[in-house]
């Protein structure tokens, strides 16, 4: 949490929140709001606090650790199947905000510790040391958005041809490109609909179990027989481990 959020807070709010966390004020106690700012994002502490929430609290918390950088509350409310306004998603961001794990960005450049008439709306922000706290959250890979950077341009034009998407100048418009499409669960599903008894099985094996597919060959995809694997290592929705 930075000074700025923490001087929002007032006298009260940061009284409050010193009583849920009195671990950073621990002897010495903090000299400034920017040491008690790197206190409240330590590690230890952050963990500390995580144990003292309850246990819908903390996977909503893991949730957003799924999510990434900075998800809005209509796609955690989406990734837990209820109304961004749900009551009982609505306490558990409240606890949240209050143990300072998570701030939010209604409009404003930094995210802050509101609420709108009582609701956490905007785009939240998960303490990193929250976000590292699962390994992995929800049991899933690494984010997509972290891997095709790694990529070179060759392999994620040929994914984007898998796809039959334009294939634009720049990189980071490629990287755009796929992210988009493949954050369609419309055509994910049709993509894994393609595929034969064989294939959907790996997948949905790996999406019960969380183990990896292996990286792919991609001058592979070439080969004369086109085997499961091959047949999976074209779509970056499955080919990374």
């Amino acid at each position: 949490m930075d000074t700025a959020t923490l001087r929002r807070l007032g006298i009260e709010g940061l009284t409050d929140l010193l009583a849920l966390r009195p671990d950073v004020t621990a002897e010495p106690a903090p000299r400034s709001l920017q040491e008690l700012s790197a206190r409240l994002d330590n590690p230890r502490s952050v963990v500390r606090a995580l144990h003292q929430v309850d246990l819908p609290t903390l996977q909503v918390c893991e949730a957003l650790a799924a999510l990434g950088d900075q998800p809005s509350v209509k796609d955690l409310a989406h990734l837990m199947g209820v109304r961004s306004r749900d009551e009982d998603l609505q306490r558990c961001l409240a606890v949240l905000r209050s143990y300072a794990l998570v701030t939010e960005d209604t409009g404003g450049n930094q995210p802050r510790l509101v609420a709108d008439h009582g609701a956490t709306v905007g785009t939240l922000r998960l303490v990193a040391a929250a976000r590292m706290a699962w390994d992995p959250p929800l049991g899933l890979g690494p984010p997509l958005a972290d891997l095709l950077p790694d990529r070179t341009v060759d392999a994620l034009g040929k994914m984007l041809l898998a796809l039959n998407i334009p294939r634009p100048r720049l990189k980071a418009e490629i990287v755009d490109a796929l992210l988009a499409a493949l954050g369609d669960p419309e055509r994910v599903r049709s993509i894994v609909g393609h595929g034969d008894d064989e294939i959907q099985a790996i997948l949905a094996e790996t999406a019960e179990t969380g183990q990896a597919i292996s990286k792919f060959d991609y001058p592979a995809v070439r080969a004369k027989k086109k085997t499961c694997r091959h047949w999976t290592g074209r779509w970056p929705a499955a080919c990374f481990s």
